[in-house]
């Protein structure tokens, strides 16, 4: 994440955002956001110029959101404050702070960290 805002470009900015958006709609529609979600952090990694870390995702998040899908773990409530930490996330990339934008992602991973637990 701190790589993501150090690293990050102007097109990167814009292709967070972009998923940023498409994700706000889907949600704003009540209509299922998962691979949007997907996307989102796809994007982020993708910022951080680091293959590394796009590849861990790639290989992680799928299984992630299939789970989400099948236990129906991202309700209404959730989906309003994803897009907050999204938002949070996004803002600190732009700002290139990254122990902020850290914070925001491990903020923001805490319900995945809880849910495997269960």
């Amino acid at each position: 994440m701190q790589q993501a805002a150090v690293r990050r470009t102007d097109e990167d900015i814009a292709a967070i955002q972009e998923a940023l958006d498409k994700y706000n709609v889907r949600v704003d529609r009540g209509l299922p956001a998962e691979n949007e979600d997907f996307i989102f952090h796809l994007r982020v990694a993708e910022a951080s110029h680091n293959s590394v870390i796009k590849t861990m995702l790639l290989i992680i998040l799928p299984d992630i959101l299939k789970i989400y899908i099948a236990e129906k773990v991202c309700d209404k409530e959730r989906k309003a404050k994803r897009v907050m930490q999204h938002e949070g996330i996004l803002q600190a990339i732009i700002d290139g702070d990254g122990d902020l934008a850290e914070k925001h992602m491990i903020d923001h991973l805490h319900d995945v960290l809880e849910f495997s637990k269960k």
